[in-house]
């Protein structure tokens, strides 16, 4: 019956302290901060919702731990602030993403971090205060690339890319189409994921293999959506 106080005895997950002692999840419990102690305020539902939160706050935070040693120990790995829109909603702005060395061959789908020969634009990633691109390859060395309403097509096939969104101004769909291009042996072409809002290949050109500093492992979701469950990525998809 919910409104029956139940004494808590000690810092025990709500839920599992609950069964233990057989009684309902909705029941009020007793707490105790410092000298202060609250009464008819929270159940063992809330102290469960609370214990979790913090499991996985703490999951995160251990996480963004390794992440930030594996990084300052392996100069191969490089841990990088996502700051462009260019990539949601596979990496939204805010997320940290872990790259690590390309020790096989680069392959279709990869997500890339390298350094652009010409950054006229925003860039996507900043890391150690050096200035990167983050996108994803579509064209390997050899293989013919071109754009038709949005489509992309390699090898006069299209490429089948659940991960893309596309802007719904039409005053932002003038980079849909491109004629056929060959990408140069040694050399990719890369293109983010919000279609419309990134500038790629399609603008600088395919980028060297030597450019190529890293390929991404895994990524963290930015702790402003974590905590709050929501992601920002609605605010860049314009």
């Amino acid at each position: 019956m919910k409104g029956k106080r139940v004494q808590r005895t000690k810092p025990t997950g709500g839920k599992r302290l609950a069964m233990k002692k057989n009684v309902d999840i909705n029941e009020f419990v007793v707490v105790k901060q410092g000298n202060d102690v609250i009464e008819n305020k929270y159940t063992w539902a809330d102290l469960d919702k609370a214990q979790t939160k913090l499991w996985y706050a703490m999951m995160a935070a251990t996480a963004l731990l390794l992440v930030v040693i594996f990084g300052i120990l392996r100069p191969n790995f490089k841990f990088a602030y996502t700051a462009s829109s260019s990539m949601v909603p596979t990496l939204s702005v805010g997320d940290l993403a872990l790259y690590g060395p390309v020790v096989s061959d680069i392959e279709r789908g990869d997500i890339v971090l390298f350094n652009p020969e010409n950054p006229t634009e925003q860039a996507s990633i900043l890391t150690g205060g050096k200035v990167y691109y983050e996108k994803r390859v579509i064209g390997l060395p050899g293989d013919t690339v071109s754009l038709a309403d949005g489509v992309v097509y390699v090898n006069d096939e299209a490429l089948d890319e659940p991960y893309v969104v596309f802007n719904t101004d039409p005053a932002n769909t003038m980079y849909r189409d491109m004629p056929e291009i060959i990408v140069p042996e040694g050399e990719y072409f890369v293109m983010g994921d919000n279609r419309d809002n990134s500038y790629d290949s399609r603008g600088f050109g395919t980028i060297t293999r030597e450019s190529i500093l890293s390929r991404l492992m895994f990524s963290i979701p930015s702790f402003a959506g974590f905590f709050s469950g929501t992601s920002n990525d609605q605010n860049f998809l314009y």
